[in-house]
């Protein structure tokens, strides 16, 4: 979306469109899934699924995989939720503008996913307590509680996590 110092030095630079400029759906770091809608039709930039999708017919063209045959990002979700597992939403709930948890509790136990040792995730609670964008922020980074050991407590969770 944006030119940063990374972009400037990339060799292809494809035109993104920020969310207010795309219809789709996504999922945060706690799960939630939200359906998303264009405010605006902006000109030049593509959505995400545009881009995978010319991406993969310019390189079905070069004999290198198979073109996106989905035109659209809603069917494009149709197919994700008939196919992943947790991704049966309600969804009337998400075109009022609600949000739904993907959950994958209806998988059998033997194809549950262990996360490898020391891996980052969500609590599921707030965005970025994971600590993996937050760590970047020199702010955060300059307050007393962060120059302390965040695992100091006795428990399992970091002290800053505990309410």
């Amino acid at each position: 979306m944006f030119l940063t110092e990374t972009a400037q030095r990339a060799d292809v630079v494809l035109p993104a469109a920020s969310t207010y400029e795309k219809d789709g759906s996504l999922t945060n770091t706690a799960g939630e899934v939200q359906l998303t809608h264009r405010a605006i039709d902006p000109q030049g930039p593509r959505s995400d699924f545009d881009l995978l999708r010319i991406l993969s017919h310019q390189l079905s063209m070069l004999g290198m995989g198979t073109p996106i045959r989905l035109r659209t990002a809603e069917a494009a979700f149709d197919e994700i939720r008939q196919h992943v597992a947790g991704y049966d939403l309600s969804y009337p709930n998400l075109l009022a503008g609600g949000s739904e948890l993907a959950t994958a509790s209806h998988r059998a136990p033997e194809a549950a996913y262990e996360p490898p040792a020391g891996a980052v995730f969500s609590s599921q609670d707030y965005l970025f307590t994971s600590g993996t964008l937050g760590r970047y922020c020199s702010r955060l980074n300059s307050t007393s509680e962060a120059k302390q050991s965040p695992w100091s407590s006795s428990t399992s969770t970091p002290s800053w996590w505990q309410r």
